[in-house]
């Protein structure tokens, strides 16, 4: 009798899941999610200072 002393000798061999899980999924879409609103947040500010006019009417009336 020969005794094989390798990982995953007497059990089934354990290959990665190609499949992600759902909370990982998950994650990976919140992150793309959240970059995507920092992006456009940065986007709306610029153009805001490019066309503001500096004339703050509503700060006068304080």
């Amino acid at each position: 009798m020969r005794l094989n002393f390798k990982h995953g000798a007497n059990r089934a061999e354990h290959h990665p899941h190609h499949n992600k899980h759902r909370i990982e999924k998950f994650e990976g879409s919140m992150d793309l999610l959240v970059v995507a609103l920092i992006a456009i947040l940065a986007l709306v500010m610029l153009v805001g200072l490019v066309t503001g006019g500096g004339d703050a009417n509503w700060v006068k009336s304080l």
